[in-house]
């Protein structure tokens, strides 16, 4: 996807990932990053990652 999004234009691709003791957790973040690399685009740690938790709380708050 990050591959593709950089293709069409985006300059910032964040990622959202699941708990970060699962390992298809961690493998999604090192594809992430790789294919950040890939398109010599710059991992920004505060957009880089969200984490799935945070958006149920988000989204929790939004709907009261």
């Amino acid at each position: 996807a990050v591959k593709y999004l950089a293709e069409q234009g985006c300059k910032h691709i964040a990622f959202v990932h699941g708990p970060e003791n699962i390992s298809t957790s961690f493998n999604r973040l090192t594809g992430y990053k790789e294919a950040l690399r890939e398109k010599s685009m710059i991992f920004n740690e505060i957009l880089g990652i969200i984490h799935f938790a945070d958006i149920m709380i988000v989204s929790a708050n939004f709907c009261q």
